[in-house]
């Protein structure tokens, strides 16, 4: 009789357990966390030239969720990476996925616009930048004008907090 209930109980949490499954696969999301090199592609007007690297984005990309938060720094900054993009939704196109931002303030105009490619296991990716400042009383006028590529190279969690933290780069 005791074998009886034992089975009953295993197959009630057996259901319970794939129901569980079938039903929250968003809990068990997988985050990607990217290293991306940056170089610029074409300038309109930059200081760089084309050719040079421009910035690493450290990236959490999770697919399933749709959202991806990037992370930049500049070569040969003494800081560690600044947050660019704040965690966000993506749109899905036919070979990845993108992001466009536009933002426009008195004196500041920013426009932003990545497109995602995947491919197989890597990511690839362009980007349009475009911003633009007013000359203040402290600042001088500044225009960017450009376009990146950048390929990604998939990385642990552990090594993206490790980059989070570094204060000294240089990309050369």
């Amino acid at each position: 009789m005791q074998k009886g209930r034992k089975l009953k109980m295993y197959k009630k949490l057996l259901i319970i357990f794939s129901f569980f499954l079938l039903f929250s696969t968003n809990t068990f999301a997988k985050m990607n966390y990217l290293k991306c090199t940056e170089k610029i592609d074409k300038v309109r007007d930059h200081w760089l030239n084309e050719g040079d690297i421009d910035s690493i984005a450290l990236m959490e990309y999770e697919d399933t969720k749709n959202t991806i938060k990037i992370n930049m720094v500049f070569n040969l900054s003494k800081e560690k990476p600044f947050l660019h993009i704040k965690k966000r939704k993506i749109e899905n196109t036919e070979l990845g996925f993108q992001i466009n931002i536009s933002e426009k303030q008195s004196g500041l105009e920013m426009r932003e616009s990545y497109s995602f490619v995947k491919l197989e296991d890597k990511i690839v990716y362009t980007r349009s930048a475009y911003f633009k400042s007013e000359k203040t009383s402290k600042n001088d006028e500044l225009l960017l004008d450009h376009d990146n590529t950048a390929r990604c190279e998939n990385i642990t969690k552990d090594q993206y907090k490790k980059l989070m933290k570094q204060k000294s780069w240089n990309f050369e």
